[in-house]
């Protein structure tokens, strides 16, 4: 019994943090998050992106548009660590997760609202518009992956 109690208020105490930390993400603006939809980390209305030999190579601009990759590795790291795209010119960034990336599959980048959940198999598309020149931090929902955009003109 007394070990049922201990397990039951860590439970308690994981969840009341986790409560706080989202808290402090969806005060601060840049998390719009709905706690429905598949297992998949595909929310309601997107499109799971399925990579081709079609889609052009990291950085390119096809149609007016920048297409950058980013992956969640299962050794911790975002891979590559530093994208690089144009200031005023819209960023389509194929978001992707190895098995066992663990807090990795989530994807923010606060300086752009990006909030994105990488699915189980192939990516998700997070889109977006670099409005201003700089170097931008992005990381995990924990912040143990991490990473930067850079932003030049």
């Amino acid at each position: 019994m007394n070990v049922q109690v201990n397990v039951l208020g860590l439970a308690m105490v994981g969840a009341a943090l986790a409560v706080v930390v989202f808290w402090g993400w969806a005060v601060s603006g840049y998390v719009s998050v709905t706690v429905t939809g598949p297992a998949n980390g595909v929310s309601p209305g997107e499109k799971e992106v399925v990579p081709t030999k079609e889609v052009a190579s990291d950085g390119a601009v096809v149609q007016g548009v920048q297409e950058m990759f980013l992956k969640a590795t299962a050794k911790g790291f975002y891979e590559p660590s530093l994208l690089t795209v144009k200031k005023g010119i819209p960023v389509n960034l194929h978001f992707s997760a190895e098995p066992n990336s663990g807090c990795g599959k989530v994807l923010v980048i606060p300086a752009f609202k990006v909030w994105k959940v990488a699915p189980n198999t192939g990516e998700v598309l997070a889109q977006f518009t670099p409005t201003q020149k700089g170097v931008f931090d992005f990381h995990c929902s924990m912040r143990m992956f991490r990473g930067k955009l850079e932003v030049v003109e």
